[in-house]
């Protein structure tokens, strides 16, 4: 059975920085305050589109991954993950602005495909990666998915060397999910920020990393008193 890790960010490591306060925006941080993001990602089509990543103070950006709207990479990553199969996706170079400066950063932006991007035109099922049907779990508050047992993959993750968990699964949802080939092509690059944790454990390690007791996100079953 082939085996999958999740890509995750290592709360632990000295390349943790925490909450990142830069925006994305269609132009160079080249004024203060840089305001608020005028772009979404959801509707940049071009992979030719630059992304400015703009920020009001100098911020330590040390990683080699992080999630911020989508997924940024540094190009030693990219150049790894770009040899393996990809779930549909677009790349974007990141130009990176702080206090009205540029800052060389080889940082990319990786948006993939979303479900809710095609829901209307009915061609989304290439998209799912979760099986539902299969999938150990019980429901959360505001209809979260709970992990209790096995986290079963589709056929669809068969097409894919790397792709994101799109589900609703409680803190490790959108989070990307590679292969064991790519996950330890990944741990010998010792790629700054990360850890690669078995997928099947990956609930229980956000749970371990946020404190979380993951029996209290259980919505509780109303007991039915006898007549």
């Amino acid at each position: 059975m082939k085996k999958y890790f999740m890509i995750m960010i290592d709360r632990s490591s000295d390349f943790y920085t925490g909450f990142i306060s830069g925006v994305f925006q269609s132009s160079a941080g080249t004024r203060l305050p840089v305001g608020a993001s005028d772009i979404s990602v959801y509707k940049l089509n071009s992979s030719s589109c630059d992304i400015y990543w703009n920020f009001d103070d100098i911020v330590p950006l040390h990683f080699d991954y992080t999630m911020h709207d989508g997924h940024i990479v540094s190009k030693r990553i990219l150049d790894v993950i770009n040899k393996y199969r990809l779930a549909d996706s677009i790349q974007r170079k990141i130009s990176v602005w702080m206090q009205g400066e540029k800052i060389e950063k080889d940082f990319y932006h990786i948006f993939f495909e979303r479900i809710t991007q095609r829901v209307r035109d009915d061609r989304y099922d290439h998209l799912v990666v979760f099986d539902k049907e299969k999938s150990e779990f019980e429901h959360g508050k505001m209809n979260m998915v709970i992990p209790t047992g096995e986290i079963v993959l589709t056929e669809n993750a068969n097409n894919y060397d790397c792709f994101e968990l799109q589900s609703s699964i409680k803190g490790i949802q959108g989070n990307l999910v590679v292969d064991e080939e790519l996950a330890n092509e990944l741990i010998t690059l010792n790629a700054k920020g990360i850890k690669l944790v078995p997928l099947q454990e990956a609930f229980k390690e956000y749970c371990k990393d946020w404190g979380v007791d993951a029996s209290s996100l259980i919505i509780k079953k109303k007991r039915i008193m006898p007549c």
